[in-house]
């Protein structure tokens, strides 16, 4: 990995992101060794959970069983902070919190509206203010991206639209992106970049040459300043692919589509979309720029654990479009409850039926299958959402073939499933990658249901 393959992905350290190690807040970040991991729900209130649950449909052993694999997988030192939720037809099924909520914190501190950073489970929020500001007549997703971004121009650029960066079809691929933004910084604008543990003044002054040198006026070093810098370098790269020739798992696509909604809201993200969406859902614990209020709810981990430093700190004030939310299982299942009903929530329109048709429907289906996570898999994508159709992947292979989600680093599943009317968030704290039980847990929740009928 070269230095600025932090700048693609946003679960590492990018050079416009860049954040130093240390303590979180003062607080020394190691894990007790001795913690017992328990849910916060009394094993009386669990067993009233799950029956009631079979006014739903499911079998209400099939959810104790559950519990106890949740419970198992958060003493388990590689997830030890676990929070999920299930929607059937609209109601509580199962609501949990396993494990602790940051070490050296009580086993059974995490609690249900804990805060997790959900990377790029941002994609479908920002697919769906997309969706709203076309509904008011404001942008319209068949539109050109130079349309709204006029500096948007150069070989295989002008024939890129909207949609295409919402299903990761632009042609634009993170990996060369990555590479030839640091063959453009260090070879084309002659600018040497620090080394990886370069203190941020560093690369502070880095990227005011690189301002300097592509002609772009002063601004103070800061967040801004670096997301401008990082906006303008990643307009001047030339896309591998002309749009819609191959899908290509896209974190690019979504800072350029999160630059629209800035430039024709005229609002900072965390406004627009708290009046379009968030306040509207009743998502009131969901953040772009994190709130120092709330801090003591917001889970963290051990330095040890994937991209510690950056989902500790780092991302707090990330507003980036492909993965800054911060949010809980409560306000994604009522997110994903709102697509369900097909754009409404308690009597509350966000989107429309037609917009939530678009934004589930599969708009890659003469393409060849595709590489995602490491995986060969279907290009089935929609609007921000990555659907069932025919693919066998990490996320339940229970689900129907309507279904649609999306995952997070770090690591987080949202399910939205309409023939089982079943939404199910998944949120924890992952050790590595290669230990995540999203799937598990959606195949568990799916085959708790007595029959798909409805009823």
């Amino acid at each position: 990995m070269t230095i600025l393959s932090r700048y693609i992905h946003i679960t590492k350290y990018m050079i416009f992101y860049r954040r130093q190690p240390d303590k979180l807040y003062g607080i020394e970040m190691k894990r007790k060794k001795d913690c017992i991991m328990a849910n916060q729900v009394s094993r009386l209130q669990m067993q009233q959970m799950c029956n009631d649950a079979g006014k739903l449909g499911f079998r209400p052993e099939r959810l104790l069983l559950l519990d106890q694999r949740l419970e198992e997988w958060s003493k388990n030192p590689m997830t030890p902070s676990i929070a999920v939720r299930v929607l059937r037809h609209g109601q509580e099924a199962f609501t949990g919190a396993y494990g602790i909520k940051g070490p050296d914190m009580a086993s059974d501190s995490l609690t249900p509206d804990t805060i997790f950073p959900v990377c790029s489970l941002t994609k479908p929020v920002i697919s769906t203010l997309l969706c709203i500001m076309q509904e008011e007549g404001l942008i319209d997703l068949f539109h050109k991206v130079r349309h709204y971004i006029p500096e948007f121009t150069g070989d295989k650029k002008p024939d890129i639209r909207i949609w295409h960066l919402l299903t990761h079809t632009s042609g634009i691929i993170d990996k060369d992106t990555n590479e030839n933004t640091e063959a453009f910084i260090t070879k084309t604008l002659g600018i040497a970049l620090p080394k990886e543990d370069s203190c941020e003044e560093e690369w502070n002054e880095a990227l005011l040459k690189v301002r300097e040198k592509m002609g772009l006026p002063y601004m103070e070093p800061g967040r801004k300043m670096r997301h401008d810098t990082q906006l303008a370098v990643t307009l001047s790269i030339v896309p591998t692919h002309k749009p819609q020739e191959v899908m290509s798992y896209c974190n690019t696509g979504f800072h350029i589509a999160k630059e629209i909604i800035d430039r024709i809201s005229k609002k900072p993200i965390d406004e627009f979309a708290a009046e379009k969406l968030f306040k509207p859902l009743k998502m009131q614990d969901s953040h772009f720029l994190f709130p120092q209020s709330k801090l003591p709810r917001y889970v963290t981990r051990s330095p040890e654990y994937l991209a510690s430093d950056w989902l500790n700190k780092g991302i707090l004030d990330s507003d980036s479009g492909p993965g800054g939310l911060k949010t809980t299982v409560l306000d994604m299942t009522r997110f994903g409850q709102m697509f369900l009903n097909k754009g409404s929530l308690e009597g509350v329109s966000v989107l429309s039926p037609a917009s939530v048709r678009e934004m589930t429907s599969d708009h890659n289906f003469h393409l060849a299958d595709a590489s995602y996570n490491e995986e060969t898999v279907a290009s089935t994508w929609g609007l921000g959402w990555n659907l069932r159709g025919r693919k066998k992947d990490d996320s339940g292979i229970l689900r129907s073939t309507g279904s649609f989600e999306h995952g997070g680093f770090g690591c987080c599943k949202l399910l939205c499933d309409p023939e089982a009317d079943i939404v199910a968030a998944y949120f924890t704290v992952c050790r590595t990658d290669t230990y995540f039980m999203a799937s598990n847990f959606n195949n568990i929740v799916l085959g708790a249901i007595n029959g798909i009928d409805g009823k």
